[in-house]
């Protein structure tokens, strides 16, 4: 009886050793597990935020595609809506025909300005006479004798006749005085027919008192030599310098009164 006794007593101390020993291990794996996520939260809550990954931009394969596409220069390329980028002025348009229509600025679709048209196409620049030779590049000198008395005869305008050397000091002078006097210069262009020469015609009428330059006759239209017309008092008759400009002036005036010439 006694050993039966003694048996059932070391099964229960095993038993409730047993269950003991469970209990323990039950408590530790569930500190461990405890333990263990709390260290995990912690390091989460620690841990940096990753940034964030910008995804790339689609890459632009046609101006169909967007609105604007800056260029190296940052000009605006109207797409086929005609939309510009915000915040920047409209720019150009191509009309209907393909032609640029210029802004406010003067700037074309591109950008670029208009090239501009030069002042030659716009107005014809007027260039001076071939034949003026420093007497006065407006007025419309004819290029020979025999021509300057047909003009003269039909425009009923008298024709002044101008001998000069490029190598006469005196003409230099009366050239400068000649084509600076604004009253000679407009006779000479609007009432008379104007003929500059250097060198003699076969016409000895043109040196009534010998060959010498300067010299200046009138012929009338009805191709009569004006000799009356001269410079009183002088040796060389019809010879002026640049300090002669109002005698001149009077003789070209005095030339417009027609010649009585007597009846045949």
């Amino acid at each position: 009886m006694k050993a039966t006794l003694h048996a059932l007593s070391f099964v229960l101390v095993c038993l409730v050793a047993y269950y003991i020993a469970i209990v323990s291990q039950m408590k530790e794996e569930l500190s461990v597990e405890k333990h263990s996520e709390g260290s995990h939260s912690s390091q989460e809550d620690h841990s940096p935020s990753p940034a964030p990954v910008e995804e790339p931009e689609e890459p632009v394969e046609s101006l169909q595609d967007v609105e604007n596409v800056p260029d190296q220069d940052s000009a605006n390329v109207p797409d086929q809506d005609v939309a510009n980028a915000p915040g920047q002025d409209a720019a150009n348009v191509p009309d209907q025909d393909g032609t640029n229509v210029p802004d406010q600025d003067g700037t074309n679709a591109l950008g670029a300005a208009p090239a501009e048209v030069p002042e030659a196409q716009e107005e014809e620049t007027q260039q001076p006479h071939p034949l003026a030779r420093g007497w006065g590049e407006d007025i419309d000198w004819v290029e020979t004798y025999e021509e300057a008395l047909r003009m003269s005869k039909t425009s009923k305008k008298p024709l002044m006749v101008i001998h000069h050397r490029e190598s006469c000091p005196i003409c230099k002078d009366l050239k400068a005085a000649f084509s600076g006097h604004e009253e000679i210069q407009r006779m000479a262009k609007e009432e008379f027919v104007m003929f500059n020469l250097m060198h003699e015609t076969k016409d000895s009428n043109l040196a009534p008192d010998g060959y010498y330059v300067p010299r200046i006759i009138f012929v009338d239209p009805a191709m009569v030599v004006r000799s009356d017309i001269t410079r009183p008092g002088k040796k060389y008759m019809y010879s002026y310098t640049d300090n002669d400009m109002q005698q001149l002036l009077d003789n070209m005036k005095k030339v417009k009164i027609p010649l009585n010439l007597p009846e045949l």
